[in-house]
């Protein structure tokens, strides 16, 4: 019987024996042949996780005068994973001084793009991927690989306008990659960019047509019988089920989830997961089991160095402290999740993260800078689009107002609040309402 460790071993013995034949291969080859060897090389290494004897590789290639596109992705996107973002944006920059098409300029705004919107930098990777759709619609629009980038650079102006906050925006450009994905029958990027959607429907405050759009995505995941794919739906149906307020389905769902990203090698995603089991059980208010989740989702997106993610399971550990009356930890928590947002563009995190600071000066019954950090957030949520945030941020203060003696006010804010939940279908937020005497 083969056991995994047995497959593991094979795997490496096989890579080790990619890295043993190119170096042999090195000593009697000369000129641009050599590229082809350093590109297999650092593929060897990136599967060995080897990343800066990868990027060796392919800096060796683009050095010998290589100028294909999928090497300056390999280089950057390395580069990117050691969090080494300027100097992958340098090799990109250098790359678009080289290549002579279009089409390849295109790209490499693209790839621009991806590494501006991974590191916090969404306005330059707005203006990249806005460059590359401009480029596009220069080209002949019947050519599939034109009609495939320029799903790619729509893509990428999606991303970077969800993380600005530009929820509309980021939904026409999801759909605009979506009819070109499907164009060319590109599938798999049909289905990413269809749960993208799905997702940010229900943060806009759609959650039951986000649901109908992730069936369908779902739907065409199980055709494809990719589970890399359909863990990714699961994800964002989760967070829709308990949007709604279906907690048992929502644990489902994201338990499921976590299956087939384990089953599918994508392990990068887990912690994503544990982070927004974590929040399902903060909104659920079993805080033993936030706390659990929390601290796992926390552990891994430290060691993976996602800051902006550690910020939001930091606002929630500290709404768990809350709740638990531990204050000095609630208080610990959003000052450091506070700290790693500084100079960042992470808008919809920090809106949640100002709320929690708005809960804690609550807790601690200062009710002016309570009501200061709830109106904040509340707009950089109405400004975003971010519907239920706003309406929880209403509804938390309507009860500060309220302890405050401002009852009119406390009225006018759960009112608004209640107005936002009936219109999502969040039949369990507005009972929270009744049940705090709003």
């Amino acid at each position: 019987m083969v056991t995994a460790n047995d497959k593991e071993n094979e795997a490496k013995a096989d890579l080790k024996r990619v890295i043993d034949e190119c170096t042999t291969a090195l000593r009697s080859v000369k000129g641009m042949e050599r590229t082809e060897i350093f590109e297999r090389m650092g593929d060897a290494y990136v599967k060995m996780n080897k990343l800066q004897k990868a990027i060796e590789f392919f800096k060796g290639a683009l050095d010998a005068g290589c100028i294909k596109v999928e090497i300056y992705d390999k280089a950057a996107q390395t580069l990117s994973q050691l969090n080494r973002g300027q100097e992958a944006l340098n090799i990109l920059e250098d790359g678009l001084g080289k290549v002579t098409s279009s089409l390849d300029k295109a790209r490499l705004y693209i790839l621009m793009s991806q590494v501006k919107g991974r590191h916090f930098m969404f306005e330059g990777g707005k203006r990249n991927a806005e460059t590359a759709v401009r480029l596009l619609q220069m080209l002949e629009t019947n050519d599939d690989e034109v009609v495939r980038v320029h799903g790619a650079a729509c893509n990428a102006l999606a991303s970077n306008l969800y993380s600005m906050g530009k929820f509309e925006e980021a939904r026409v450009s999801y759909e605009l990659a979506m009819a070109y994905y499907r164009k060319v029958n590109d599938t798999d990027n049909y289905i990413k960019n269809l749960t993208s959607l799905g997702g940010i429907m229900d943060l806009m405050g759609e959650p039951r047509g986000a649901l109908v759009i992730l069936e369908q995505a779902m739907d065409e995941a199980k055709r494809s019988d990719k589970k890399a794919l359909q863990s990714g739906v699961a994800n964002n149906m989760g967070m829709s089920y308990a949007e709604l307020g279906d907690f048992k389905k929502a644990e489902e769902t994201l338990l499921m989830s976590m299956t087939l990203s384990k089953e599918s090698d994508q392990m990068h995603v887990i912690s994503l997961l544990n982070l927004n089991m974590a929040d399902l059980y903060l909104e659920k208010g079993d805080y033993a089991n936030a706390k659990k989740w929390g601290s796992r989702a926390l552990a891994g997106l430290r060691h993976a160095g996602d800051e902006i993610r550690c910020a939001w399971v930091l606002s929630a550990m500290s709404r768990v402290s809350i709740a638990e009356k531990d204050i000095p930890h609630a208080e610990k928590f959003v000052k450091d999740a506070m700290k790693i947002l500084e100079g960042k563009q992470a808008r919809i995190t920090e809106a949640r993260v100002v709320r929690t600071v708005g809960l804690v000066h609550a807790a601690k019954d200062d009710h002016a800078n309570a009501v200061r950090y709830l109106r904040k957030g509340i707009e950089m949520c109405k400004l975003m689009g971010f519907a239920a945030e706003e309406a929880r941020g209403r509804g938390n203060l309507a009860l500060v107002l309220k302890g405050s003696g401002q009852m009119k006010a406390a009225a006018k804010e759960a009112a608004d609040a209640r107005r936002i939940f009936l219109k999502i279908g969040a039949v369990h937020e507005i009972k929270k309402l009744d049940d705090a005497g709003m």
